[in-house]
């Protein structure tokens, strides 16, 4: 998909991808630190999740910004 979007210029829709998948993967990482069950890990895991989730609504417009390139692709 990223090699797509960007050869028909769909630049929004990769950024859309691309915040899909950062947002996963750090979800699945502080779950990784949290399930440590360290001290550290408990809160380097909280701190990544609560900085994860205060970013949604940012990552929801990136995504909201891509349907023009959605109606590209289709």
């Amino acid at each position: 998909m990223y090699g797509l979007t960007q050869t028909e210029n769909l630049d929004n829709l990769s950024e859309c991808f691309y915040d899909a998948d950062q947002f996963i993967y750090d979800i699945d990482h502080a779950w990784a630190m949290i399930a440590s069950r360290s001290f550290a890990g408990l809160m380097n895991g909280f701190i990544l999740l609560l900085s994860t989730v205060a970013y949604v609504p940012v990552d929801l417009r990136d995504c909201y910004n891509s349907k023009e390139d959605v109606a590209k692709l289709e």
